[in-house]
């Protein structure tokens, strides 16, 4: 057998280089799946409600998308802030962010004592 310090320059250089790439190469579906968990992570409940709503999946809710969700489509003109006749996925946001959400009502409701 041969020793590693009789190869030719360009044998070692051969080595490495494959040895490399093989290495690489199984690296790679890895870091595909790590990617993957992250997107779908990411992913806000918004980001849920806009697309179960976007039923032709085109990035934008129409009035007609919109009656599914009767506070949306009570509010439609105002959501639509370009008023492009479609609500994007940033307005939707706006929307969302700006409607006043119900108290829990497991919460208790304390009210802080007042001075007379």
């Amino acid at each position: 057998m041969m020793k590693l310090n009789q190869l030719s320059t360009f044998n070692k250089a051969s080595i490495m280089l494959i040895t490399g790439i093989s290495l690489a190469s199984l690296t790679i579906p890895y870091a595909k799946a790590e990617t993957k968990v992250r997107d779908v992570a990411a992913e806000s409940p918004i980001d849920a409600d806009f697309k179960q709503l976007d039923v032709n999946s085109d990035k934008k809710i129409s009035l007609k998308e919109a009656v599914k969700d009767k506070a949306l489509a009570t509010g439609f003109d105002v959501t639509d802030l370009n008023k492009d006749g479609n609500i994007t996925p940033d307005e939707y946001a706006s929307f969302k962010g700006s409607t006043v959400k119900p108290l829990d009502s497991s919460a208790s409701s304390v009210m802080p004592p007042t001075t007379p």
